[in-house]
């Protein structure tokens, strides 16, 4: 499979294999800004920005949320939400909408990462920090946590790509959506410092 990617008049012309197609679309272009961002100057780095993080129901059933909130907090992020919440067919919908069509190896990906999602209820939580969303990503390693290195979340306690332990969100644009898609206005606290 070939990808042209374009962002901010870069070009990235890359040819994946289906498990890494597949990882790529999981996470949009996440992967590659995450390999460019040594490389291109990013001016939301030193700005506080917030960004959502789910913990997966492989992360709740290894009783893992407690030591990966403990690994991101002491980053020096700020904790602004957090809720435990099961997870139902329309909220996923419109979650993982961009790939809700998407079919590997003859298989709609959606009823299984759809079914794996409600397994158990996630802990979802709101995180803020300069780069925030640059670092906590780097602190998860890549989607698929086979490629994951020791010392990152995924390469510490993942199985694979679905079976990754967080998601995160990738951009600011995302990162609010997602915030509005899982927490009230109220339920977030800005001004705890």
């Amino acid at each position: 499979m070939r990808v042209v990617i374009t962002r901010n008049n870069l070009k990235s012309d890359v040819k994946f294999s289906n498990a890494s197609a597949l990882c790529f679309v999981l996470t949009g272009a996440a992967m590659w800004r995450m390999n460019g961002a040594a490389q291109q100057s990013t001016p939301h780095m030193n700005r506080d920005e917030k960004t959502l993080i789910l913990f997966k129901p492989d992360c709740v059933r290894k009783n893992l949320s407690g030591i990966i909130l403990q690994r991101l907090l002491a980053e020096g992020f700020r904790l602004r939400a957090m809720k435990m919440i099961q997870l139902d067919d329309a909220i996923l919908r419109e979650h993982y909408g961009h790939i809700i069509d998407l079919v590997i190896d003859g298989e709609p990906l959606f009823p299984k990462l759809s079914f794996f999602m409600q397994t158990s209820p996630v802990v979802a939580l709101v995180l803020s920090g300069p780069g925030v969303i640059t670092r906590v990503r780097s602190i998860l390693g890549p989607t698929n946590s086979m490629k994951a290195e020791k010392g990152t979340i995924r390469g510490d306690f993942g199985t694979n790509s679905m079976l990754n332990i967080c998601h995160a969100s990738d951009s600011p644009e995302s990162a609010e959506i997602e915030i509005k898609r899982f927490f009230k206005p109220e339920e977030i606290f800005d001004n705890v410092d």
